[in-house]
C-alpha cells in the first residue's frame, strides 16, 4: 500500500504532462485571399493546432503562440490552442503552410491535405474487426481495402491532420 501511495505523485506528474488545454473559443474562420474554385468547394473542414515547449519538468502545452495558417486561397490568424476552419476542396485541397511564433522564436511546417472521411471509415472498419479474431481481422482488412480502393467520394471531407508544433529552442525541423 505504501508503494502505491508513494507512486501517486509520479502518476499525477505524468498526467499533467499529457493533458491538453481546453479550447473554449469557436473555430477560427479563414479569410479568402484568392477566389475558391467553385467546382471543387465542398464546404469547410476543421483542424486543431497546438504548440508545446520543453521545460525542466518535461513537455507542456504552450498557450498564446501567434500563428498563421495559409494556403493558395486562404489565410487564418489565431493564437494556440485553436480549432481552425479550412476550405474542403476535395482532392484539390492544397498544402497549407503553418507558422507560429512566440517572442523571437518562430517555427513553421507544411501540412499536406488528406481525405479525412476515408481515413475515419478505414479506421472504424479496422477497429471493428480487431476484436473478432483472425477471421474478423482479415475481413475488416479486406473491407478497409475496398473502402480505400473506391477512392474519393463526392461527400468526403478533405483537410489537415491536427498538429502540435514544438516551440522549444531544441526543435530542429522548420525552425527559423
Amino acid at each position: 500500500m505504501y508503494r502505491f501511495v508513494a507512486a501517486l505523485p509520479l502518476f499525477s506528474l505524468l498526467a499533467a504532462c499529457s493533458s491538453s488545454l481546453e479550447i473554449t473559443q469557436p473555430p477560427v474562420a479563414y479569410k479568402t485571399v484568392k477566389q475558391l474554385p467553385a467546382q471543387s468547394y465542398r464546404g469547410d473542414a476543421e483542424t486543431t493546432i497546438r504548440t508545446r515547449t520543453k521545460t525542466n519538468e518535461g513537455t507542456r502545452e504552450l498557450a498564446g503562440a501567434s500563428c498563421t495558417l495559409s494556403t493558395t486561397y486562404t489565410e487564418s490568424q489565431f493564437q494556440t490552442p485553436a480549432r481552425v476552419l479550412t476550405p474542403n476542396l476535395g482532392p484539390a485541397t492544397p498544402t497549407a503552410h503553418l507558422k507560429c511564433s512566440t517572442g523571437e522564436r518562430a517555427v513553421q511546417k507544411n501540412l499536406s491535405s488528406h481525405n479525412i472521411s476515408m481515413a475515419e471509415r478505414s479506421s472504424k472498419v479496422r477497429a471493428s474487426g480487431a476484436g473478432a479474431g483472425i477471421i474478423g481481422a482479415v475481413v475488416s482488412g479486406i473491407v478497409a481495402g475496398v473502402n480505400e480502393g473506391r477512392g474519393d467520394q463526392p461527400t468526403d471531407v478533405h483537410g489537415y491532420a491536427s498538429t502540435t508544433l514544438d516551440m522549444s529552442a531544441t526543435a530542429d525541423a522548420g525552425v527559423k
